[in-house]
């Protein structure tokens, strides 16, 4: 396999460039982490060996040590996760978890939901979301409307920014390099007993490529700007009392191609708003915990094509309530309640109304169960009502770790899929009001192997997924068409061979199809994979690789597009403890591909910039 290959050559010459240059008393940690705690599964704090989801986490330190620039990048090297971009800086970007549709990913920033309320599908748009000030990703596999309701029918992505700590200090950074490309940010942000604070604000802009591919004689390039502000603070109002919040504004404009020419004189324009608030505040000595919480995300998008201006708007309002009850060390007990409010520029206005309850028990040491029940009631739409059960367990004298989770998730249709009536595409009763919402069951079973003292890692799980009534467009207005069933492996392997090196890798493979159909899901590789290296050459320099593949993909009868694999390098050196210089290549060996039809990537090309801490 391609993939294998590229991987093992950039390890090995990886190896071969540093070998001379190893430090023996590196400060970098000899061992896995054995302490990550993961939120998005259960809603509460809960040690990963006692989480049966599957579900991956990437932090700061490792988005910058691999020079990510947007939340897409490290999307794409998570397992089981594909993205699709129509076309680089700036095409709209959506993913898919396990064949899922990129309308059946709920995302979520500071525990608030961002999906697109005026889009098609309802679908989170990644190309602007810059991982400058981003301290965290979960991404939670598998159905997930037991505790997070509908858009969650195939998966989580969760979202937490940073937060300020220590004396007040001041960070940034600056990058350029290819196709015009230039970044800077800057940051304030600290804390003292009772308050924490952080200011952030990035800017990038592109050049850009012709989203049209190069290929197919697309020569006019598409430029792409972004900027996000990004406030984050909290209170300790008592020693049982805490009150925090965020704010995010990101404005964005990018040129645009349609898949047949570049000549489009096109530009797009967003501003998205992310605001959040929440109460914690714990009683009796802390057995029952109560979370107030308050959400508000709105997206503008105006496309301007031809003289003419389309404009969109999707806003979302909520509001929680969320007990969490710990009468014994070996019980949690977690019970909530939501209201939303979704609204676009249309005139539409629906509500959602949610009760769930969850029991987490730890019977005896190493295992771990969760059950749990939602009961959610849309106003336009009706009822569902979905469970869930989880289950780990933890051998502590081998590091063997077993998983496994069933689960049910539902999608509301969407607002435009609600009212779309197109008279000349046959559409002659008027929009579909009678759809119903979009429902799936899934499973998935694991096991976590740890070896040599901790030094290895391997993860392999399976998964089985079945969707029914999915929603899609025919004769003008939208059906309940299809069932799709999709299934798999993920092989997972993190290795720290020697103190100074760090090795991850993951593999999906996914058979998804729709209708019984004998041909893969449309644009689902049926195979996907990413491996990263990482050298800790001294102290102060850091050498990386990274490789990311992706298989062949069905488009048509008429079309598939090729597989490919691309590989990046990256190195940074500290000159101080308050400055760094790094820099990387990309698309190291000028692999041609496209994301989607007709659509280009870029080409080989460089960056470099400076931080300052």
């Amino acid at each position: 396999m391609t993939f294998v290959k590229y991987g093992l050559l950039i390890s090995a010459s990886a190896f071969a460039l540093t070998s001379t240059a190893i430090a023996a008393d590196s400060e970098t940690t000899s061992t896995i982490k054995l302490d990550e705690i993961v939120v998005t599964a259960t809603k509460t704090e809960t040690p990963i060996e006692q989480v049966g989801s599957s579900v991956s986490v990437i932090t700061a330190a490792e988005i910058e040590e691999r020079q990510y620039q947007f939340a897409l990048d490290v999307l794409r090297a998570m397992p089981g996760v594909q993205i699709s971009q129509n076309g680089a800086f700036g095409g709209t970007a959506s993913i898919r978890i396990r064949g899922a549709a990129s309308g059946q990913t709920m995302v979520l920033i500071d525990g608030v939901e961002v999906n697109d309320p005026a889009g098609t599908s309802n679908s989170f748009n990644f190309a602007n979301l810059d991982v400058y000030s981003i301290e965290r990703i979960e991404v939670l596999r598998g159905p997930q409307s037991t505790l997070y309701g509908s858009d969650a029918l195939g998966g989580v992505v969760s979202i937490t920014t940073k937060r300020g700590k220590g004396p007040l200090t001041f960070s940034g950074f600056a990058e350029t390099g290819s196709y015009g490309t230039s970044r800077f940010g800057g940051t304030a942000a600290g804390s003292d007993e009772k308050v924490d604070y952080r200011l952030s604000l990035s800017t990038v802009r592109s050049s850009g490529i012709s989203k049209y591919d190069e290929n197919l004689g697309g020569d006019e390039a598409d430029s792409y700007e972004n900027q996000i502000f990004s406030a984050a603070a909290g209170i300790d109002i008592l020693s049982n009392l805490r009150a925090q919040g965020s704010f995010q504004y990101a404005l964005s404009e990018n040129e645009f191609d349609n898949s047949t020419s570049d000549s489009y004189d096109s530009f797009g324009e967003n501003r998205e708003i992310t605001a959040s608030g929440k109460i914690d505040w714990s009683v009796f000595n802390g057995v029952l915990l109560n979370t107030f919480e308050a959400g508000y995300s709105k997206i503008n998008r105006d496309s301007h094509s031809g003289g003419f201006v389309s404009p969109f708007m999707g806003k979302r309002t909520n509001f929680s309530y969320q007990a969490t009850v710990t009468p014994h060390d070996f019980v949690t007990l977690v019970g909530g309640a939501e209201t939303e409010k979704t609204e676009t520029g249309t005139g539409y206005s629906g509500t959602t109304n949610s009760f769930y309850g969850q029991a987490q028990v730890v019977p005896f040491e190493g295992l771990s169960l969760v059950g749990g029940l939602r009961h959610d009631n849309h106003d336009l739409t009706g009822t569902a009502n979905t469970m869930r059960f989880t289950g780990a367990y933890h051998l502590d004298t081998t590091g063997t770790t077993f998983r496994a989770s069933w689960g049910e998730g539902f999608k509301t249709p969407t607002p435009f899929q609600l009212t779309a009536c197109y008279t000349g595409y046959g559409c002659l009763t008027g929009p579909n009001e009678d759809l119903l919402p979009e429902e799936s069951i899934g499973w998935d079973a694991g096991i976590e192997q740890r070896l040599l003292d901790d030094r290895l890692s391997v993860e392999v799980n399976y998964f089985n997924q079945r969707i029914r009534n999915q929603i899609d467009y025919q004769g003008g207005r939208y059906e309940n068409l299809d069932r799709v069933k999709s299934k798999g492996w993920e092989v997972i392997t993190t290795a720290r061979p020697l103190d100074w090196v760090e090795v991850s890798a993951n593999y999906t493979f996914q058979d998804t199809h729709e209708n019984n159909a004998s041909t893969q899901l449309r644009r689902t590789p049926e195979q996907l994979g990413s491996a990263h290296l990482t050298v800790f050459a001294t102290d102060d320099i850091v050498l990386g690789a990274d490789v990311v593949y992706n298989g062949e993909e069905y488009e048509s009868a008429s079309v598939t597009l090729d597989s490919w694999t691309r590989v990046d390098l990256r190195g940074s050196y500290r000159v101080n403890e308050n400055f760094e210089v790094y820099a990387r290549v990309e698309n190291l060996f000028n692999e041609e591909y496209q994301d989607i039809y007709r659509y280009g990537t870029p080409d080989l090309s460089g960056y470099v910039g400076i931080r300052f801490h």
